[in-house]
Parts: structure tokens; sequence; C-alpha cells
């Protein structure tokens, strides 16, 4: 392309406001250009990692987040080039741009969209995105539409889910990392370090083989913590395990009612952002800098006081 190119999409987003009617992305030439390099030498220095190059290509333009989605959106019915990785690219402009709140109200088939995000920055999914969006996110990924694999993998930052996750959401969020469900979720937080907490529906191998801390207050299918060795918090009676692995485990019964109200509060607080994408945004930010650590360390508290060794 040598041209400018106005383009327009519009759809109506699960669990949230339409966007404004006709959004326009604004393709850029400087955009293309930058990309065309960044493929051109991933093909030839195999040294340095995808998102490095992709940094140093787009280091001296003016690039936004909205030239950045309209590379994409020109693309969507057939990812850019797949065999690169273009969610890395992208992901860099993500980065390196002034925007805080990055919205995606398109589908998209890209993976690695959101990779490395910045502490500072939150991605809003309303559309679909391809496999490992928020692939080692410090910041926040809000999610009210459809991701295919792996939202939030080895993620610091905060994953929540109003939509539906396909697979293995926050699977293997870091020991800092929060993730929550508010939606529907297939093998969330099956291997996760940090705290996962399911308000809704985990569906099934919910912290299968988890090693962090669990909290449930809603519903899920098979193989639920099969294997995990964490913490393990149910609000919801469940069938005792045969041969618990688990290293620590409060059922209803056990829950202490400080702990009861500490989980309706958390609950509470991010169903105000069913609809609403900056209520969820406000939420997180209440718990702190480092919200998975604050969560964490208030449930230990609150065990510490029942008498329970964490």
């Amino acid at each position: 392309m040598s041209k400018l190119e106005q383009m327009a999409y519009k759809m109506q987003p699960a669990g949230h406001e339409a966007p404004p009617p006709k959004r326009k992305y604004t393709q850029k030439r400087s955009v293309i250009s930058a990309y065309e390099e960044w493929v051109e030498k991933c093909s030839k220095d195999k040294k340095q990692h995808p998102y490095k190059l992709a940094v140093e290509a787009i280091k001296n333009i003016d690039c936004a987040v909205e030239n950045a989605h309209a590379l994409l959106i020109t693309h969507k019915d057939k990812p850019i080039n797949i065999e690169q990785k273009d969610g890395i690219f992208v992901s860099a402009i993500y980065n390196e741009a002034p925007d805080k709140i990055i919205t995606i109200d398109f589908d998209t088939e890209t993976s690695l969209l959101g990779y490395k995000l910045a502490k500072s920055k939150t991605i809003v999914v309303q559309g679909k995105v391809g496999a490992e969006a928020g692939f080692q996110a410090q910041g926040n990924i809000i999610s009210y539409g459809i991701n295919t694999n792996l939202l939030g993998e080895n993620a610091s930052g905060t994953i929540l889910n109003y939509g539906h996750a396909t697979s293995g959401l926050a699977s293997t969020l870091k020991k800092s990392g929060l993730g929550i469900n508010m939606g529907t979720a297939a093998g969330f937080g099956s291997e996760a370090k940090g705290v996962i907490i399911n308000l809704d529906d985990a569906m099934d191998f919910f912290a299968g083989n988890n090693k962090g801390m669990v909290i449930n207050a809603g519903v899920f299918g098979r193989y639920f913590a099969e294997n995990a060795t964490g913490i393990i918090i149910t609000t919801e009676q469940i069938r005792d395990p045969e041969e618990p692995t688990w290293k620590l485990f409060i059922d209803p019964k056990q829950c202490p009612e400080e702990l009861l109200k500490y989980i309706e509060g958390l609950k509470s607080k991010f169903e105000q952002g069913r609809e609403d994408h900056m209520a969820a945004i406000a939420a997180i930010g209440e718990l702190g800098p480092t919200p998975g650590k604050k969560v964490r360390k208030d449930i230990e508290t609150i065990l510490r006081k029942a008498g329970h060794h964490v």
C-alpha cells in the first residue's frame, strides 16, 4: 500500500457498550514500512528477539494504536505473517504508544497481542483474539470477548475474564499475578502459581495442576484441582478428594466469615465492571500496584487469624 487508507469496523461487543458508530482506524505508510522492515530483519537476524527488533523498527516513527489496529483489520481474514508472530510487532506499538487503555473491538486470529504488556497499560478485548494474548503481561488484560487459547499465559499482572476463554485462561499465571473469571473458561489456572478466583463458570480442568492459591465461589466442570498442590478455598460444597495433594483445603464449613465477606466484596466490585470496563479498571486499581500480592496477603492474614497454617 502506498497511500493512506481509512477503514471502519463496527460491532456490538459482548458485555459492553457499543463503540462509536463507524469507528475509523487509520492506516499509516510509515507503520507499514516499519512492519516490512521488521519482517525482513526477523528473517535475517535469528539471534535477536523479534520484540527487540520491533521496538527498533518503530523507534523513529510516530505511531498510534489505531495504526496498528488498521494493519490487523486489513489482514484480519489472513494474518499478515503467522510464522513471524505479528502480535509481537503490534505489542511493541502498544507499549511504545502513549495510550494507557487499548481496546480491541474487532476479531483477529493474530496471536500474542499484548505480549509483555507494560504494567501501566490495560488491554480491553471486546472482540475475538488469537492464541496467547497477554503473554508475559505485567499490565491488565480485561476480556469481554472470545479468547481462543492461553489468555494471560505467564502473566504477572491481572487477567480478568467476563467473556469466554476456550482453553487455558491464566493457565501459567506467575506468583505475583491475579486471575479472575467472571465468565466461562476452560482450564482456568491449570498450572498457575498466582491467585486465581472463579466467580462464575470455570468449566473443566479448573486449577488442575495449580501450585498457587485457588478461590472458588462459582461452578466448574470435571477434574477440579485434580493434581493441585497449593491452597484450595471453596465457598461451594464439593466432593472431597480421594487422595488430596493440596497444601490446605478450606471448604464452606471451615471458611471464616471474614473470608466469605472478603470474597463477596471482590465479586461485588468486579460485577460493576461487567458493563463498564472503566469500573473494572477501577476495581483492579483499588487493589494497589500489585493486586495479586495484595489479595494473597489479605487472604493469608484472614486464614492465620482463624488458626490455619499458610
